[in-house]
């Protein structure tokens, strides 16, 4: 994949790094696209911060210039579930959230750098706090697919 410009990621590099070894996993899927997934601890945003791990899903096709993101949803798996449960937003609500989720369609190096509300907070509780986990995944793609094509 081309990398247009030198991007200004919103993570230390140190982080990607980190990241890519830990978190990120890519499969080629039977529509020809790559299917990244990331593995995110995060946490209620009440109850005392009760951890849960998701799973972010990201389809990329990297045919087109600067990939073009294709697909992207989330997975809590049922062990899970109980955590998860505790966020102040109910888990459907999430999940109904994310359905067409906005960044499907958009060039990955633009959904890196595109101005958008975020929330840090480890939960999923609303659009800001979905879009951060976006460019979480998305920054670690697009940093090791770049360091990749520059082998």
């Amino acid at each position: 994949m081309e990398n247009s410009a030198e991007i200004k990621y919103p993570f230390h590099e140190r982080a990607l790094k980190k990241w890519i070894v830990n978190n990120l996993k890519s499969t080629i899927s039977e529509d020809g696209k790559i299917h990244y997934t990331y593995d995110y601890l995060g946490s209620t945003c009440k109850n005392g911060g009760v951890p849960f791990t998701s799973i972010l899903n990201i389809k990329l096709d990297k045919n087109e210039k600067n990939g073009i993101i294709t697909d992207a949803w989330i997975d809590i798996p049922e062990d899970q579930m109980e955590s998860a449960e505790k966020m102040c937003t109910p888990v459907p609500d999430i999940m109904n959230m994310i359905k067409n989720d906005p960044v499907i369609g958009k060039e990955l190096e633009f959904a890196i750098v595109e101005s958008i509300q975020e929330n840090f907070a480890g939960c999923l509780c609303g659009r800001p706090h979905i879009n951060q986990k976006w460019k979480i995944i998305l920054s670690t793609i697009h940093y090791a697919i770049t360091r990749e094509d520059d082998k």
